[in-house]
């Protein structure tokens, strides 16, 4: 198999540690937390900022069927020159799923495209 052309690899550009997750409370289940994050998608902005939004993977009391449990959406913007959360940040949640249900991917829309932001 031919190598990849260097500009197609992928390149470590930004670092979040699990702890700057929010953890959450499910009615039916109890207490969830991060362990990661998948379906990662971001845009640049306008004004020199970033928009990263991803989809949590949880861990905590759950109903044994990791990664099945109610997940969360959750955002930052940061600076784009960042390469990771500032000390005392940490990710925003946009919508926790509810008991039974779970998040999947994440989309971002260019501006214009007429998507509303939230």
């Amino acid at each position: 198999m031919p190598a990849r052309p260097a500009s197609t690899l992928r390149e470590l550009k930004y670092t979040i540690p699990a702890s700057s997750i929010p953890g959450c409370a499910v009615s039916g289940i109890g207490n969830l937390h991060a362990v990661g994050l998948r379906n990662i998608s971001g845009i640049t902005l306008d004004n020199g900022l970033v928009a990263i939004h991803a989809i949590t993977s949880t861990g905590g009391e759950t109903l044994n069927d990791e990664g099945a449990d109610p997940n969360q959406l959750v955002s930052v913007t940061d600076p784009v020159a960042a390469t990771a959360l500032a000390a005392g940040e940490s990710l925003s949640v946009i919508e926790t799923a509810a008991h039974g249900n779970v998040l999947r991917g994440v989309a971002v829309l260019s501006p214009g495209s007429g998507a509303q932001r939230r």
